[in-house]
């Protein structure tokens, strides 16, 4: 199970990630810090159990966060959500909600 991707934190100085989509895991934390050197595009982490995000989010992402239905949408205010970067109103797949795959997979196989 997904809760942590303790592998962000080795990637390569001046690693770019275009995108990285983690919506709709049991994701609940990012690394603390991750090389200064490292950027990532696009961030998405919509309905994780994620309720911190580390001051890299603000810095080494170069988009808004993609952050709607998740822990830390719901446990934070308009102002605290904005000051990260975190869209928090809306989700970038409008009114369809995507499933974890393996959810998916186990759903098509265990009917």
């Amino acid at each position: 199970m997904l809760v942590a991707i303790p592998e962000l934190a080795n990637l390569p100085a001046k690693s770019f990630l275009p995108q990285l989509t983690l919506d709709s895991t049991p994701l609940m934390a990012l690394p603390a810090t991750i090389d200064p050197t490292v950027t990532i595009g696009d961030l998405s982490m919509e309905n994780t159990k994620i309720m911190v995000l580390p001051d890299w989010t603000q810095t080494q992402v170069l988009t808004n966060m993609h952050l709607n239905g998740s822990a830390f949408c719901l446990t934070t205010t308009e102002a605290q959500q904005e000051k990260v970067n975190g869209i928090c109103s809306v989700s970038r797949w409008g009114n369809i909600k995507p499933q974890n795959p393996i959810d998916l997979l186990k759903s098509v196989y265990e009917a």
